[in-house]
């Protein structure tokens, strides 16, 4: 595989050749730490048929991540003398060993042509908050334990490093922390790979560190706390000078407890399909799918997570994000940007544009009217796709008259405007 880059545009991605690159991520972030190889064989399988090649995971997880073993059984740290769960002993030795499945694990994705955005630690091994911890890290070992870990793993050409963890940073010492790690990620890093930041929920990965020289791009996490995506984030983001692509790495998940309460209901197909294509309307790069039951690599259905992994691999909105990737790369998607202006008379929604067509979304449905000055030829081809199953109607050409009214029933859509010349 290809290492990526910042496209010269510093929107988006690119493989290392300059061909573009969509991220349509997935979020396993229990994946080294839940699943034998076998298992994780069956995930990486699945979501390369369904179109995804990006993982989201993490080495030392949430889940008890320390004192808990893998599915072998394996931990990740030695305890030193006073008891403690050391960066500085990762536990190396045998058969199965903790760092050998996750370097397997690596390659496995790989071979399935999905890249690995690695978190070298979940955020509660250093601001315990809400979490399990225990909290292990302070700049020294911080620094020295991201260098280990990058000498250990980089020589995977498949690697996007992924800093922070889902921890607002609190005290002066938590951002000494993730900068102390990404700079030993980086001293130990073989290959050019991009690094982020997965920050708390509801900001980015730019209030603290945008102008970071280790930060390649942002990271939001517009989270699991409303139906109401907030918009806000990314126009910020899109903003920011200097220039820095950004992803939404933690939208709502799928059967996710709305504002984690199950009484409030779960996120729908709906929810989730609406939530990654704002996402990208919005100017992010890609978008990042999750699904609550497989981000935890759950075994046992209970009402906070109603199913078990390998049943949730096949759920309705995991399966229909192909579609917006393949949209995207038929539309030349690097070329596009965000163009709030496009709606008018009143109508709403949110549209990518440039000076050869028009992608409007369009959430609620509705009379939608559209300027159409914005492309350069006279005439366009009218089409609407449908984000749950892919397809695209056509509804012939039409005289560039400088707007275009169509009437949209349903929810989510996107009408396609093609310029063509004469």
């Amino acid at each position: 595989m290809q290492s990526l880059k910042i496209s010269n545009g510093q929107r988006h991605l690119c493989h290392a050749d300059g061909t573009p690159f969509f991220w349509l991520g997935d979020t396993a972030w229990e994946l080294f730490h839940k699943l034998t190889y076998e298992e994780a064989a069956v995930y990486a399988k699945n979501r390369a048929e369904l179109g995804f090649n990006v993982s989201q995971i993490c080495i030392l997880a949430e889940c008890d991540g320390l004192r808990g073993g893998n599915a072998y059984g394996r931990k990740p740290l030695l305890q030193n003398a006073s008891g403690d769960f050391d960066p500085a002993m990762p536990d190396t030795d045998g058969e199965h060993d903790y760092w050998s499945h996750v370097d397997r694990v690596i390659g496995l994705l790989g071979a399935y042509g999905i890249y690995a955005a690695v978190l070298p630690t979940w955020g509660d091994k250093f601001n315990v908050r809400h979490g399990i911890g225990p909290e292990i890290f302070d700049a020294g070992n911080a620094r020295a334990y991201g260098k280990w870990v990058a000498e250990r793993l980089s020589h995977h050409d498949n690697i996007i490093w992924v800093m922070g963890g889902d921890r607002d940073m609190d005290l002066p010492r938590h951002f000494d922390i993730v900068r102390a790690m990404a700079k030993g990620v980086r001293a130990g890093d073989r290959k050019p790979h991009l690094m982020t930041l997965h920050p708390a929920g509801g900001i980015s990965s730019s209030v603290a560190f945008h102008h970071d020289d280790w930060l390649d791009f942002n990271m939001i996490q517009t989270g699991h706390g409303t139906s109401q995506y907030p918009m806000g984030l990314l126009e910020h983001d899109y903003a920011l000078c200097p220039t820095k692509p950004f992803v939404d790495g933690e939208p709502r998940y799928e059967a996710h407890p709305i504002n984690f309460n199950v009484a409030n209901g779960y996120f729908s197909t709906f929810d989730v399909r609406m939530g990654c294509y704002l996402a990208l309307f919005g100017g992010g790069f890609g978008v990042t799918y999750g699904h609550h039951c497989i981000w935890q690599m759950n075994t046992e259905p209970l009402p906070y997570h109603p199913f078990t992994w390998n049943e949730s691999l096949d759920a309705p909105a995991a399966k229909q994000l192909i579609h917006l990737k393949n949209l995207m790369l038929e539309h030349d998607f690097q070329h596009l940007a965000p163009a709030p202006n496009v709606f008018s008379n009143g109508s709403k929604g949110y549209a990518l544009a440039d000076e050869q067509r028009i992608l409007a979304y369009v959430i609620d449905g509705g009379n939608i009217s559209l300027n159409t000055t914005g492309i350069k030829k006279e005439r366009y081809d009218v089409a609407l796709f449908e984000p749950v199953s892919g397809e695209k109607r056509m509804f012939g050409r039409e005289k560039n008259m400088g707007y275009f009214d169509m009437p949209v029933k349903g929810l989510d859509k996107v009408i396609i405007l093609e310029g063509v010349d004469l």
